[in-house]
């Protein structure tokens, strides 16, 4: 599949709408699941990834080929949300302050009405996945993202995150280390000495806005991973231990994709 995207490049900078179509097909779940966890919401991330797209039809002339197109259109992604402003600013997140919030409200009432509790704890599960990622700083939060959920070989990682990888290496290995120390402390899923559980947090999350039983999570979010509460990694597998499936595609896609492949007739692709 790498081979067959890299050989689209050429044919898509001379004009070619269906490689250009191709190209954008093939990477438009990747940006969507890492904006999604860069971000932590779902309005925002869709946005953001809608502006990858166009960024990755505009700057089709710089590829070289230096990594495969798909890491190419990782870094692009991540050159983006790096720097991309949340449409609604959030308080800054720490490791402190959530552990705290996960201290309060424990077994608060609250009517389940006709959605059943399990997919109200599931989405309880993935509010904190996120919210972990978020306590760690944009560089840390990237590496983590790409070497622990998508799992990305180091070399390709640095590639995306533009340091050397023994760099890279260093950046990941203390991120690990961050999140490793925060699950042991306090989550009960990771640790059954701590009181916290998703079931127990659903009343609170529901009270304070947190989760919205009118519009849960896509359920590839819900699988477990490698760490106790971590989002699922984006790739298909057969094993529910290590992963689940490809984030689902926003039904706004097709009219982005033909906004991007009407600009890139007024861009030079060469």
């Amino acid at each position: 599949m790498t081979d067959d995207l890299d050989a689209l490049v050429p044919r898509a900078r001379d004009g070619d709408l269906a490689a250009l179509g191709a190209l954008l097909t093939a990477v438009r779940d990747d940006a969507y699941s890492l904006a999604m966890r860069m971000l932590g919401q779902r309005e925002d991330a869709e946005d953001a990834a809608q502006e990858i797209l166009i960024r990755i039809t505009a700057r089709l002339a710089t590829f070289r080929g230096e990594a495969a197109f798909r890491t190419w259109a990782y870094r692009v992604a991540a050159n983006h949300l790096l720097t991309a402003k949340a449409r609604r600013p959030q308080p800054e997140l720490s490791f402190d302050v959530f552990a705290a919030d996960l201290a309060d409200g424990l077994d608060r009432h609250y009517d389940a009405g006709d959605v059943d509790e399990g997919l109200l704890a599931d989405e309880v599960r993935v509010g904190c996945s996120q919210a972990m990622l978020l306590c760690l700083d944009g560089d840390h939060r990237l590496a983590y993202i790409l070497g622990e959920v998508f799992e990305l070989p180091s070399g390709d990682a640095a590639f995306v995150c533009g340091v050397a990888p023994a760099a890279y290496r260093k950046r990941l290995s203390r991120a690990r280390e961050r999140v490793h120390r925060f699950v042991d402390a306090n989550c009960g899923v990771a640790n059954a000495s701590n009181p916290c559980r998703c079931s127990r947090r659903v009343g609170t999350a529901l009270a304070r806005g947190r989760i919205d039983p009118k519009r849960l999570t896509p359920s590839m979010f819900h699988e477990p991973s490698s760490f106790a509460v971590a989002f699922a990694r984006p790739a298909p597998t057969s094993d529910p231990a290590s992963g689940s499936v490809r984030t689902m595609v926003q039904p706004h896609w097709r009219s982005t994709m033909i906004w991007a492949i009407c600009l890139s007739r007024s861009l030079p692709l060469r």
